[in-house]
């Protein structure tokens, strides 16, 4: 009897072979989780930047003041801000960049006439950054909730598409998304060029 019950057991052996096994899956697997947790990540921020666009876009028109987001992408982190400034000649100069994201809380819009609304700084030890391929700032006209348009002397009125790029930072894997934001103000998705992502190309 006492035979019978020793040989079911396990011995030393197998169950340092299988603690070796599963070593061994782990290995294998670790490269691919951190690869799906780098891709959550990248469309978790690109969804709220896409999201905060249309706040801002909501809030210049509900507040009947123009709000702009100015992105930024420093060393140590990549971050937005939305934001007011009252002293801001948009017809003239276009979008205000006088708030400052990479700032502690409460001073990152200290210039007279400005107003913080949102702030999301993003550390490059998560993984994913922003790109401005063009300005860095979009104001929202609080009259038709679009990009506000400039407007010289003669009366010429001319503006451009805001673009922000949410990318992981690995050259044999492109992989961004792109957030538009129109003249009519949506803001809209895509895949720019050289991205492996599955979306629409820009």
């Amino acid at each position: 009897m006492r035979n019978a019950a020793w040989r079911r057991g396990f011995t030393l052996v197998e169950l340092l072979v299988v603690v070796a096994v599963l070593a061994i899956l782990l290995v294998l697997s670790a490269p691919s989780m951190r690869d799906f947790i780098l891709m959550q990540r990248l469309k978790g921020i690109h969804a709220q930047i896409v999201t905060d666009l249309q706040l801002a876009r909501s809030e210049a028109m509900s507040s009947g003041q123009v709000v702009n987001v100015r992105v930024q992408e420093p060393g140590l982190m990549s971050c937005y801000v939305l934001f007011n400034d009252s002293l801001q000649s948009y017809r003239t100069l276009g979008a205000s960049s006088r708030c400052d994201c990479t700032q502690p809380e409460g001073s990152r819009c200290t210039q007279a006439g400005t107003r913080e609304i949102r702030t999301v700084q993003i550390p490059n030890a998560r993984g994913v950054s922003l790109v401005v391929p063009g300005s860095e700032a979009v104001a929202f006209d609080p009259s038709t909730g679009g990009i506000v348009l400039l407007r010289t002397e003669a009366g010429v009125v001319s503006g451009s598409a805001f673009t922000v790029i949410s990318a992981i930072d690995e050259p044999l894997k492109p992989r961004s998304l792109a957030a538009v934001v129109g003249l009519s103000g949506r803001p809209t998705v895509c895949r720019p060029v050289g991205s492996t992502m599955s979306e629409p190309s820009c």
